[in-house]
């Protein structure tokens, strides 16, 4: 018979020779080789020894003799074998894996803890690519052998999955286990803990997908795959508790992901029987999430620096040791979506133990402070304020710990006397969110959020809640809120005069109307737990989706000649269902229908409104959260910088395209002191060389659109460019000598394209015919370079 194990290159073992180097991992000449490592390389020398030049039937009697001697001669014989299968390939692989099976007496389970100690280091990234091909094939030879324990390797493979990382290697790692996972379904469904851990992991990977650089195909793999999971073995996934609506919530957005929601939400029956008799989705959201799934999301090595961080480092010198660590895994825009899992792993998985609370050791509220200022974005910020009073919204004193709370709690109250604008925008935050998260469950919610920080007193987390409310740094809308979410923590005084009878709110709409209480108009003690804040809108975050939208009322585009069709915006109207709509009145937008809206220049009176009269209603709508303060700085300052980042902000969100559109539309129009740019003048200066040119508001509101359209396909800012024209903002034409200015005629086309009728002819008759009529020299000046840019659509463009 063949010889089928050559001895290795280095095998010798003379005395005073170097001893072999481990080749698992790609190390620097400084790093220090762990133990195991070596021992498992020099076990590997040994086992070579003994059945190098043997054939199969030698090698297995020679290895079954000396397993025999000992546990620990049959441990040798493992570890040897075990390295050879993750450092050797083809046949020489697979027979030592063959010979690792004939040896195994204790069920693999020596086998499995030193793959372990692969699939679980923290040096995983490191990992040379031919042992992490090995180490895939190996387990999955196990789990077809269906050999006990191999459950923890398929666990530390879906941890080692980072999220926000786009990079080949990890796309490969998650492709392989998904590959694992969907070819031994059976397997699979065998183990609950994998199912529920898998759908949680997958369904959290899936957002990071979406990303450009990743394959499509692998996000509809894996939306496919975690979308079967839920579907098929409910019961396992419910076990991941709350944090399964999270993912689902942040995932409804994705086609694969839209019919589960709104199953889950509206028709529970068609998910699981048990969870429709349990009262829906409200069952998942009263379930902790257990400590394993929420470190799933955090890798090992991400881990093993957070606990010397908050373990053993001072708070006088942890800035570095953050700031390496944001360096190292959150330095990307895709790992943005890891703010919120490192935040939710810092609350419910690193609990402190009594000797790091009472030591110098940087605390993990402190430590959460700073990271929160290295978030890049305020969606990012959002979703990272939601981790972090997540278990606020549903906590039950006999199922949830107070320490997974105790970092929102102390962060609000130590932040107060240097930071408050922080904490005035947390109960901001709380506030929203207690009352437009869930609407149809705002009242157990609201109860939840006053438990935690009534316990958090009780518990001496904090001494009371008075030194926050009376902080004469805060503003008077923060202790209103104060009052309705901690009625029995916090004064209160009778409402003075300008209360609105009948108002939810029960309060002013102006800070400015009543100056005889330095405190403002406060809730009665009365109506403090019953009534929400008078800016909280009882709409979701998301909305229902399965609820058929219903058209609101618009102009007969029938009676209009096509030009007009696409672009009028008239006062008569009728009201009509999508469903029930022409074919050529639909468009097919996933995002907010636009095709027909009401005027944007007028409220549903039918009266014109102003953006300095309705400001305060502009900001009403709650899916706007996500801008935090951005929004009024924006109504009171008319900032450039602050338009283009509304726009970057509203492409990466859920926000409202009409709210935000009303809100642009409010500043461009209304607002005399916006400047109105002269793009004749502008046009000449630019071809005189000239590089300081002032450009007015809808300028950068079109440059930050392009930006997004160009970054990350931009539908959604496409259709807040068509709300704006609805209101009137001059955006056709404009938008039109942007695009062919830049070079980019088809983010013309695509803009075009979101209109009823899509017709680029009719739309550059348009555009052209405004920019004849306002700048005549330009008009003639760019219309060669129209021509050029659209030269099928131009000579059939009626009028031009």
């Amino acid at each position: 018979m063949a010889e089928l194990f050559a001895p290795p290159p280095d095998s010798s073992s003379a005395a005073g020779q170097m001893p072999a180097t481990p080749q698992l991992f790609s190390l620097e000449p400084i790093d220090v080789v762990e133990a195991w490592q070596q021992e498992l390389v020099d076990c590997f020398l040994v086992v070579s020894g003994l059945i190098s030049g043997k054939s199969s039937a030698e090698a297995h009697d020679i290895l079954q003799q000396r397993a025999s001697e000992s546990m620990k001669s049959h441990s040798e014989l493992v570890n040897g074998l075990i390295y050879g299968v993750l450092t050797e390939t083809g046949d020489v692989s697979v027979s030592y894996f063959r010979q690792l099976s004939l040896v195994a007496r204790d069920g693999y389970a020596h086998a499995i803890g030193r793959l372990q100690l692969v699939s679980a280091s923290p040096k995983f990234a490191l990992l040379r690519h031919k042992v992490r091909v090995q180490l895939l094939w190996a387990i999955a030879a196990l789990v077809r052998g269906n050999a006990a324990g191999v459950e923890a390797l398929v666990l530390s493979l879906t941890r080692q999955m980072r999220g926000g990382d786009i990079t080949p290697p990890n796309l490969w790692l998650i492709q392989q286990v998904l590959n694992l996972l969907e070819s031994n379904y059976e397997w699979l469904v065998a183990h609950s803990a994998v199912v529920a851990t898998a759908a949680y992991a997958f369904g959290r990977l899936t957002l990071d997908l979406g990303a450009r650089a990743a394959p499509p195909e692998l996000r509809n793999q894996s939306s496919a795959f975690v979308v079967r999971l839920i579907r098929e073995r409910f019961t396992d996934c419910a076990m991941v508790g709350r944090d399964l609506v999270r993912m689902l919530q942040d995932a409804a957005k994705l086609p694969h992901f839209r019919d589960l929601w709104a199953d889950l939400l509206h028709r529970p029956h068609h998910v699981s029987p048990l969870l429709a008799q349990a009262g829906g989705i409200e069952l998942l959201l009263r379930v902790p999430t257990p400590r394993t799934f929420l470190a799933n999301r955090v890798t090992f090595a991400m881990e093993s620096r957070l606990l010397f961080i908050l373990e053993h480092v001072p708070a006088s010198g942890y800035s570095r040791n953050l700031m390496w660590f944001v360096h190292r895994f959150l330095s990307t825009p895709e790992s943005d979506t890891l703010y919120a899992d490192i935040i939710r792993y810092i609350c419910g998985v690193l609990h402190p133990s009594n000797a790091v609370l009472g030591s110098s050791t940087v605390q993990r509220y402190v430590f959460l402070g700073s990271l929160l200022r290295y978030v890049r974005s305020q969606v990012t910020a959002a979703n990272a304020k939601l981790a972090l009073f997540y278990d606020w919204l549903f906590y039950d004193p006999q199922a949830d710990n107070i320490m997974n709370v105790e970092p929102g709690v102390l962060i609000m109250a130590r932040s107060v006397d240097r930071y408050p604008f922080l904490t005035e925008s947390f109960i901001e935050f709380l506030a929203f969110v207690t009352e437009a998260y869930a609407p149809s469950l705002a009242p157990q919610i609201r109860h939840s959020v006053g438990l935690v920080m009534r316990i958090a007193v009780e518990k001496g987390v904090i001494p009371s809640l008075v030194p926050i409310y009376e902080q004469p740094r805060l503003g008077r809308s923060t202790r209103r809120h104060m009052q309705v979410l901690f009625p029995q923590l916090v004064p209160q005084r009778e409402t003075l005069t300008g209360a609105v009878e009948g108002n939810r709110g029960g309060v002013s709409d102006s800070d400015n109307e009543q100056e005889g209480d330095d405190e403002g108009m406060v809730l009665a003690a009365s109506q403090a737990e019953l009534i929400p804040p008078l800016s909280l809108s009882s709409e979701p975050i998301l909305p229902a989706i399965d609820e058929p939208p219903v058209v609101k009322p618009v102009v007969d585009l029938a009676t209009l000649d096509p030009v007009s069709r696409m672009f009028h915006d008239d006062e008569e109207a009728y009201t009509m269902p999508v469903e029930n709509m022409p074919d050529e009145y639909c468009s097919d937008s996933d995002e907010d229908e636009f095709v027909d809206v009401p005027p944007l220049v007028e409220d549903n009176s039918g009266e014109p409104w102003s953006s300095a009269a309705n400001s305060d209603s502009l900001l009403e709508d709650p899916s706007l959260w996500v801008f935090g303060s951005t929004l009024s700085d924006f109504i009171e300052n008319k900032s450039p910088q602050t338009a283009a980042e509304i726009v970057n902000v509203f492409a990466q969100s859920e926000a409202s395209t009409l709210a935000v559109a009303r809100i642009l539309a409010s500043v461009v129009l209304e607002d005399d002191s916006v400047e109105l740019e002269d793009i004749e003048t502008n046009a000449e200066l630019a071809r005189m060389g000239e590089s300081d040119i002032e450009h007015d508001l809808l300028h950068v509101i079109l440059t930050a659109a392009a930006t997004a359209v160009s970054d990350n396909g931009g539908s959604r800012v496409l259709d807040l460019l068509v709300q704006l024209t609805r209101a009137r903002v001059d955006v056709g034409f404009r938008w039109l000598l942007y695009c062919v200015d830049m070079n980019m005629s088809h983010l013309y086309s695509r803009y075009v394209s979101r209109f009823a009728s899509g017709s680029v002819s009719l739309a550059l008759a348009r555009d052209l015919g405004v920019l004849q009529e306002r700048f005549t020299t330009l008009f003639y000046e760019m219309l060669p370079i129209v021509y050029s840019a659209f030269p099928i659509d131009l000579p059939g463009s009626p009028g031009v």
